[in-house]
């Protein structure tokens, strides 16, 4: 990788990693993020889930699609542009949106309705209507996470500075960069 790609890399799987640490409220615990490739991604930021949730809310649906989002937000608001490295991320966030809009009925279109098993009954206008909904919904969790990322930039330029040296930054390491940069005050 050329070192413009390491910077992107760094800058993506931070956003990742910034984002999992502010919505989680105890839930994900960031394990680490490297920009060494591993299978077929060029970095990855590694979380655990603190407990298996059965039930799902909508609140929390949004805060998975903004975590898969963070990447590219801030390669865009890093490096002025973004990259096709977000694919897997923005066919996650996708899926996510899909399942709240088609199959739990968490949309304003037909609220109550499991769409999936009426998809092939449903007027284009509604259609429309909903594939409107779900590009709503990825375009809001988008900017309000891009416009954290950018409200903290310090934390992002050092914690870039660090990867970029080591390549890696354990849980302790990211906890404690987490502490100096008091995103545990950060509200999502």
């Amino acid at each position: 990788m050329v070192e413009n790609e390491r910077i992107t890399v760094a800058y993506h799987e931070l956003g990742h990693a910034f984002a999992s640490y502010i919505t989680s409220k105890g839930k994900r615990i960031v394990e680490g993020v490297t920009i060494t490739p591993h299978e077929k991604a060029l970095g990855v930021t590694f979380q655990t889930e603190t407990y298996d949730a059965v039930l799902r809310t909508k609140e929390s649906m949004y805060e998975d699609i903004a975590i898969l989002l963070a990447g590219r937000a801030a390669e865009e608001v890093f490096m002025h542009s973004i990259t096709n490295g977000a694919s897997n991320d923005l066919e996650r966030a996708n899926a996510i949106a899909y399942e709240m809009f088609m199959v739990y009925g968490m949309n304003d279109t037909l609220p109550m309705l499991n769409v999936t098993r009426y998809a092939d009954k449903l007027s284009e206008s509604t259609k429309g209507k909903i594939e409107k909904e779900i590009s709503d919904v990825l375009m809001t969790q988008y900017e309000k996470i891009k416009s954290l990322i950018q409200n903290h930039r310090d934390f992002f330029e050092y914690a870039k500075d660090i990867l970029m040296e080591n390549e890696f930054i354990d849980k302790k390491g990211f906890d404690e960069l987490a502490r100096n940069y008091h995103l545990d005050e950060v509200k999502y």
